[in-house]
Order: structure tokens, then C-alpha cells, then sequence
């Protein structure tokens, strides 16, 4: 994708009322977007008792401070 066609999108693109938005939230630009998501796997997929997860899935050793 081109650089310009990128900016573009990313200028039109918006997904909350900066006017409303909590400015100590790092996520805050696509926090509805996460929150949709969240709610849509939630109704999707429900867990069962026994659940096994890999090692690599969160062997991560970076820093992120919205974690």
C-alpha cells in the first residue's frame, strides 16, 4: 500500500469523539472497537472446564504499559 493512500485512510479513520474520550487511557482511540470485540467473543465462544494453554503464547517479555 502506498504511503499517501496509508495517511489517507488512517486521517479518516476514526473510531471515538475525541471531545469524549478519557485522555489517561492509552487505548482510547480504538477502545470501543476493543470493547465491541470483547463482547462479540464473549457471546462466540464460551470456555469449557478443562483448557490448556501453550508456552508460547505468553512467554512475552517486552514492556507494554497498557497491560
Amino acid at each position: 500500500m502506498p504511503l499517501k493512500r496509508f495517511l489517507q485512510i488512517t486521517r479518516f479513520l476514526h473510531f471515538a469523539n475525541n471531545d469524549v474520550t478519557d485522555n489517561r487511557d492509552k487505548l482510547r482511540k480504538v477502545r470501543p472497537v476493543i470493547n465491541h470485540y470483547n463482547k462479540k467473543f464473549k457471546e462466540v465462544y464460551v470456555m469449557e472446564e478443562n483448557i490448556a494453554i501453550d508456552e508460547s503464547l505468553i512467554k512475552f517479555m517486552g514492556c507494554m504499559s497498557y497491560r
